[in-house]
């Protein structure tokens, strides 16, 4: 494990978290957090219109912990955006996005600063991230995102483990980060920018992985760092075949290939797009029997076309 008193008590790490009806998650993950390896932390809780009581208990229970409040749902890039903007100003070595429903390893953190330090183009590290409700099951393990097509595929999703995660800390390199545990070096945000807020849910982790790449920053996955996901949690719930999550993820999918597709490559590929659309319309109402996520695809599509992005007028999220 990297020796953490090493690297001084000032290599101070800024941590964003966005919360929306999450008291008992919240509480679980800043506890995991304060109970790390790594002692220099600047925690902030960027509340993002609770009506559950959420910032209220994190100021009673955790007053170290920095706290913003949003009167209204920004989405989780315009949140998270708030946090990253205060993040800056503390002059933090490293920002770590990270998703509510996760509690992390004692010594997670400890591990993505040694793999910054090892690694000087790293932009974006991520921990191995695993089922919080089956701790041996991978869900995120790295990956790849295409911005030809806007799709993007988890490296060895629901597999279990088959040997020691702790036996090899070669990092891996890939070309997706989730956003539920993104360490990242503040040059990104100064070179590349925020995330974008037009995404509003979804999407806007690709988009920032695949604008980084593109300025010299190589990204990879830290497999002696864990945490454990709750999935979906951060989304109150919504599974992603609800009609809210399935209107952002497909209009955003194509969101995504219009800002990073060359107009050659977006017309090639539209039988490609056309084709995954219509494959995830007959498994959504054949298989899941879900005719109401189905029309929510249709309408984040024809929404898209409408120049309409950000927050769906008519969908709480």
């Amino acid at each position: 494990m990297p020796n953490s008193s090493a690297y001084g008590s000032r290599r101070t790490v800024a941590v964003v978290l966005v919360t929306w009806n999450q008291k008992h998650d919240a509480a679980e993950c800043l506890l995991s957090l304060i109970g790390c390896t790594w002692k220099a932390l600047d925690i902030i809780v960027v509340d993002n219109g609770s009506t559950d009581g959420t910032p209220e208990s994190v100021k009673a229970s955790f007053p170290q912990v920095h706290v913003i409040q949003s009167a209204s749902n920004l989405g989780f890039p315009g949140a998270t955006n708030l946090g990253i903007r205060y993040a800056l100003t503390t002059r933090s070595e490293f920002i770590f996005l990270l998703n509510t429903d996760t509690v992390l390893a004692q010594d997670c953190i400890s591990h993505l600063v040694d793999a910054m330090d090892r690694e000087p183009r790293l932009g974006i590290a991520a921990p191995k991230m695993y089922f919080h409700g089956d701790p041996q099951r991978i869900w995120f393990a790295g990956g790849t995102t295409d911005p030809d097509t806007g799709f993007s595929h988890h490296w060895d999703y629901g597999t279990i483990e088959e040997k020691s995660p702790d036996v090899d800390d070669t990092l891996l390199p890939c070309t997706f980060i989730t956003g539920a545990g993104m360490f990242i070096r503040p040059d990104v945000f100064a070179r590349v920018g925020l995330l974008d807020e037009d995404f509003f849910h979804t999407a806007e982790d690709n988009d920032l992985c695949i604008r980084s790449r593109r300025a010299g920053f190589t990204l990879a996955v830290v497999p002696r760092a864990h945490l454990w996901h709750k999935v979906m949690s951060t989304t109150g719930g919504a599974h992603r075949t609800s009609p809210v999550y399935a209107y952002y993820e497909y209009r955003n999918k194509l969101y995504l290939v219009k800002k990073h597709s060359s107009n050659f490559a977006w017309l090639k590929n539209i039988p490609l797009i056309g084709y995954n659309i219509a494959k995830a319309e007959a498994r959504i109402l054949i298989r899941e029997k879900n005719p109401a996520a189905a029309a929510a695809i249709l309408n984040g599509i024809a929404d898209f076309f409408r120049g309409l992005m950000g927050r769906k007028r008519s969908a709480e999220s």
